[in-house]
């Protein structure tokens, strides 16, 4: 992935944000999670969300794109994502471009299913050189497991909230 070239007298801040997507089809449900650390691995911020969609890969973008966005406000000279989806960075570094060619088609012409949120993640990932990385999940980092946890909490507090409101009706 491009870089841009930094003079070596410029000061540099590098940021690594850990994210995290979490769906329950059944309780109709979804939610993020993201972690934005500083170059001494401290943490920034935290946030989580929940999503009207109950799609694990539209959870697992929707965190990718939150965290770079709220990772931004901190200038990074650089940014470096992890996500625990291994889909994200395989399609941003292979398909994605096909998909485009395609007019974000499949190779059998059928659309591409979350291409919104695909396109907006291209478009951050290259106008902020963002290097997206994976990580493998529930292997002991305890970033990605705080994510992981972040996105489980927003995704149930949002089943519970809707469980509510169906109480109601």
């Amino acid at each position: 992935m491009a870089r841009n070239r930094i003079n070596k007298n410029e000061e540099t801040n590098p940021i690594t944000v850990y994210t995290d997507g979490s769906a329950d089809v059944k309780a109709n449900a979804s939610g993020y999670g993201y972690l934005i650390l500083d170059s001494n691995g401290r943490v920034l911020e935290e946030g989580s969300g929940s999503l009207d969609l109950p799609n694990n890969t539209y959870a697992e973008i929707k965190a990718v794109i939150t965290g770079i966005e709220a990772a931004l406000k901190y200038a990074p000279s650089e940014m470096t994502v992890f996500t625990d989806y291994k889909v994200i960075p395989t399609i941003l570094r292979q398909e994605i471009h096909l998909w485009q060619k395609r007019q974000w088609k499949t190779s059998k012409g059928k659309d591409i299913k979350n291409a919104e949120l695909w396109k907006e993640l291209k478009e951050l990932s290259k106008a902020f050189n963002v290097d997206i990385r994976w990580v493998k999940g529930h292997s002991g980092n305890v970033h990605n497991s705080r994510c992981d946890f972040l996105a489980w909490r927003a995704m149930r507090d949002a089943a519970a909230s809707s469980a509510l409101m169906t109480q109601a009706s």
